[in-house]
């Protein structure tokens, strides 16, 4: 086994760092001798023996310019390795012994020219080698505090000599002198180690510091490393949401559509709660389905805020049409309330995400709720900036302040704790905290248990708007025109006999649709892209709505519906998308296309039929129109 040379300590970078400061500063320490050596040149020349003299001056030069080539070679100490075979660098220990043997001989010749050149019985040049070596050492309790041993290796020779010549020299006050010498010499001593151990604390205090900071860097690095990691696997995620949606909602699309199909076929008595069961599984299903895409989409960044002015009235007026059935069929009162003039002023929000935020809201409200009202309220914020704060308020079972930040986590229920499908999906709160922190607003709970809750949105607001910007709303808005069209259509069904051209490359969604067409009476004519469509029917009578997917194989909806809109002006348009961003909704809008968003329920397809049928037939006022 193998050990260690001896006599040499392993490095540190402490260590090596005191050893090259040690030397940095040579160059320094070498002027200065070399000054002091020519004033004792001068001082002395002449007082002493002459060769004696010279012979001192010319090693005191010697030994300076051999500290500056140690101070030129030791540039090296940084990279220099001496391992010796045992892996351990021992370059800054070989440089240590280095100095200490320079700074010996140093002392040696200040010290021994100050004892062979004192002068006897010249009081004044006494006292000029009493100060010179004297402020030698004090210089150099400072100067050589890098490395102890190289301190003591010059102190020792510097002051002793001197005063030891002092004792023998005899006489009360040569005594004095000594022992003042010596009682230096001590200060010196202790006063040096104190210099080295502040040194030391303080090179290991800066190589701590530095490797905390390398640490935090590492730590910044690797946190870095893994949002990135985290990014894109959420990325991934969105990505394979976007592709697989339209997949995913295909089949689920076209279930809902045959089930409402066999609606219409007059089942019988026993088939009719086995229908409305589907009907409702497949319900939850889609709600399911719209809420964790939803939330895929956020957790993704995928969905942009686009705010601009947002109609007080048509919130209160999609709220009336989206809730207030729900809310009477549970026997609960619905109300709209809000300060003087709220329904002529506006508030800065992107309308998509606000309406969504409201309708889970009131959603979430209605279903806690099992007697009493539930309220839509817009009150004035007062304050220098104009603020509009938006409440949903229930007398439901309440909330206990507790569970107040519980509640937005997904798939959460405090009322349901066996996951009863039946009451929901428990991602509506979950998805109102995403989209409020992506409109840069606040969720504001009020409730206590047994005392009901409120949830308000406070946001700025805007210069009051007319009525049309509900026509930029979210797709809760059509269904309030289509309440209004359906008016229209009491007296009789425009859809019966209506030809709806039907393009859609799936085929089990486009016999859904076929079938569930001809249930309502009318002439579904299905083909998989415009080309086609136009090859089949461009002889036949021209379409009354054309009903296309966004995804097609060869083309996408709006090629198509421009293709077949060239042919057939003015033909009203249902653009059906398993995508419900928002600036799909925009691009829509911007085509004057309808937007309805699978999977859709078939009662919604029928209104919105019924809608552009009568639009078409003009028998809707305008601002009723899709």
């Amino acid at each position: 086994m193998t050990t260690a040379p001896p006599h040499r300590a392993p490095s540190n970078p402490v260590f090596a760092l005191r050893i090259a400061s040690l030397y940095a500063r040579s160059p320094y320490a070498a002027r200065t001798n070399t000054a002091l050596a020519v004033l004792a040149l001068v001082v002395m020349w002449g007082r002493t023996a002459t060769a004696l003299l010279l012979f001192w001056f010319v090693c005191v030069i010697v030994n300076n310019l051999i500290s500056l080539r140690l101070h030129y070679a030791a540039r090296s100490l940084a990279t220099d390795c001496d391992t010796d075979g045992d892996g351990v660098n021992h370059a800054p220990q070989r440089w240590a012994t280095y100095a200490t043997r320079w700074m010996l001989c140093s002392g040696l010749l200040w010290g021994g020219g100050a004892l062979l050149m004192f002068p006897v019985n010249q009081p004044l040049l006494q006292a000029f080698w009493l100060v010179l070596i004297n402020g030698l050492a004090a210089g150099v309790v400072a100067a050589n505090a890098f490395h102890r041993p190289a301190q003591l290796a010059y102190l020792i020779p510097l002051l002793v000599p001197l005063t030891l010549r002092l004792v023998v020299e005899g006489g009360f006050e040569y005594h004095a002198i000594a022992l003042g010498m010596a009682l230096f010499f001590a200060f010196c001593v202790v006063q040096g180690g104190h210099q080295t151990r502040l040194i030391e604390e303080s090179f290991a205090m800066r190589f701590e510091n530095q490797r905390l900071v390398d640490e935090l860097r590492e730590q910044t690095h690797q946190a870095d490393r893994a949002r990135a990691v985290a990014e894109h696997a959420v990325q991934d995620k969105a990505r394979f949401f976007a592709a697989a949606s339209h997949d995913l909602r295909q089949p689920l699309h076209a279930l809902g559509l045959f089930t409402a199909a066999l609606h219409q076929t007059a089942p019988t008595a026993a088939q009719i709660p086995l229908i409305e069961r589907m009907e409702s599984g497949i319900g939850a299903l889609e709600e399911l389905f719209h809420a964790l895409l939803d939330i895929s989409r956020l957790d993704a960044g995928a969905v942009q805020v686009q705010a601009q002015a947002v109609s007080l009235h048509a919130l209160s007026a999609s709220a009336r049409a989206n809730h207030e059935a729900s809310a009477l069929h549970k026997g609960l009162q619905f109300a709209v309330l809000g300060a003087a003039g709220f329904e002529a002023a506006a508030v800065h929000a992107d309308p998509v995400l606000l309406h969504r935020m409201l309708g889970n809201l009131l959603e979430n409200a209605i279903h806690y709720t099992p007697k009493g009202r539930v309220a839509l309220c817009f009150r004035r914020e007062q304050g220098l900036l104009a603020q509009w704060r938006i409440e949903v308020r229930d007398s439901g079972i309440g909330i206990d302040p507790t569970d107040h930040a519980v509640i937005f986590d997904e798939f959460t229920q405090l009322g349901n704790p066996g996951r009863d499908r039946r009451q929901g999906s428990g991602l509506g709160l979950a998805t109102v905290r995403r989209l409020a922190a992506l409109s840069g607003t606040q969720i504001v709970v009020r409730s206590a248990r047994g005392r009901g809750a409120l949830f308000s949105l406070t946001l700025p607001a805007f210069v009051p708007v007319e009525h049309s910007l509900s026509a930029q709303m979210d797709e809760s808005i059509p269904s309030t025109k289509i309440a209004t069209s359906a008016a229209f259509s009491a007296a009789g069904d425009p859809l019966v006999g209506a030809r709806i051209a039907v393009i859609d490359d799936e085929a089990l969604v486009q016999e859904g649709v076929a079938v569930l067409l001809r249930s309502w009476g009318a002439v579904p004519l299905c083909a998989v892209h415009s080309g086609a469509w136009l090859a089949d029917f461009a002889e036949q009578q021209a379409p009354d709505v054309l009903l296309t997917d966004w995804m097609l194989g060869v083309e996408d909806g709006f090629a198509a519906a421009a293709r077949l809109q060239a042919a057939y002006p003015g033909l009203p348009t249902i653009l059906a998308t398993a995508d419900s961003a928002p600036e799909r909704r925009a691009l829509a809008q911007a085509h004057n296309l309808t937007l309805l968003v699978k999977p859709f329920q078939p009662a919604k397809l029928r209104a919105t039929l019924n809608a552009l049928l009568a639009q078409r037939a003009g028998q809707v006022p305008e601002e009723a129109r899709p």
